[in-house]
């Protein structure tokens, strides 16, 4: 079986020319049937071509086998895959046969209802980043009601979910959260969910175990008691970016 997947590089468009389109692939072993955020580990020069065709229905199919059509690249996840079924009578792609947990997936970073995605898997979708919870998070579109994804994002947004100590930005202001599920509260309404962080970083100020403080109007985590006057920095011992993204 001919694993290829992922890192690709279309060549389309050539000047004066008619359009040529050709695909090429590492060979790149996937930690997870989801390639769109899996590990990846590939050497110079070992490369696959991908030629352009149609899914064959005498090919027999693998999981981790991939081809093209119409300009997109699929990847094989199921051994029931069956290429008669994958396009209708028109030639086009039968979406009713894509489902999540499916036999076959589309190779992308966009969000597609119709893909497989576990936790920690990233995509985009209306224009932003997102990660999946858990796994099932294929379910639901990112951004809307429910808990299957988090929108990569340091703003407070409504359906992220949020543990205690997560820090986020509102209106302006930096606010760490006081408990889990403060998602559900708007930020500067209630200060048992969401707590202020407005106070600027003082060399001379002794600041507890996990204390907040901004410091060049960035949030900042105090990681030992008793800290004083070591100014927050990246790598540093005392100080932690409280930012996540």
């Amino acid at each position: 079986m001919k694993k290829i997947a992922l890192l690709l590089i279309l060549l389309s468009l050539l000047p004066n020319t008619v359009a040529i389109n050709s695909y090429w692939a590492g060979n790149i072993s996937l930690s997870a049937p989801n390639v769109v955020n899996s590990g990846l580990s590939t050497t110079i020069g070992e490369w696959d071509y991908i030629p352009l065709f149609d899914p064959d229905p005498v090919v027999p199919y693998e999981p981790g086998d991939a081809f093209v059509y119409d300009d997109t690249i699929w990847i094989v996840t199921g051994s029931w895959f069956d290429p008669d079924q994958f396009l209708d009578e028109f030639g086009n792609v039968n979406l009713s046969y894509l489902k999540p947990y499916g036999p076959v997936q589309e190779n992308t970073i966009y969000w597609r209802v119709y893909n497989t995605y576990y936790a920690d898997d990233i995509v985009i979708h209306n224009g932003y980043s997102w990660v999946a919870r858990h796994g099932g998070a294929n379910a639901q579109e990112p951004g809307t009601s429910g808990n299957g994804w988090n929108r990569m994002s340091n703003e407070y947004f409504v359906y992220n979910t949020y543990a205690k100590g997560d820090v986020v930005l509102y209106n302006g202001i930096y606010y760490e959260a006081k408990h889990s599920g403060a998602n559900s509260v708007t930020p500067g309404t209630d200060i048992y969910a969401w707590a202020s962080i407005t106070n600027t970083y003082n060399a001379g100020t002794s600041y507890a175990n996990n204390a907040y403080v901004l410091y060049e109007g960035l949030p900042w985590k105090s990681l030992v008691s008793n800290n004083t006057g070591h100014t927050p920095v990246l790598g540093s011992s005392y100080w932690v970016m409280a930012l996540k993204y």
